[in-house]
């Protein structure tokens, strides 16, 4: 499971707290970020679960416009067999 949410306090530019969980271990992983575009989810995908773990069979996300985009459905094309939301 993958969600972002917008922080109140901004700590050196860092709006928003990106966060994935394994819904079998209950393993978090997450990174802060500048900005929340699809570019930046596929990013922190790469990183910190592909190159870490594998590659999931299902994501699932909210419907914000940073999971709805084009390059997070070239990615999910490519590399995941399900992407369900929210």
């Amino acid at each position: 499971a993958f969600d972002v949410v917008g922080l109140t306090l901004v700590s050196n530019g860092y709006k928003y707290f990106m966060a994935a969980m394994g819904y079998f271990t209950r393993w978090v992983e997450a990174v802060m970020s500048k900005t929340i575009e699809g570019k930046n989810v596929v990013l922190f995908i790469h990183y910190n679960i592909l190159y870490k773990f594998e590659v999931p069979h299902v994501i699932i996300s909210s419907n914000g416009t940073h999971f709805k985009n084009e390059r997070m459905w070239d990615f999910c094309t490519k590399m995941i067999k399900h992407h369900f939301f929210t």
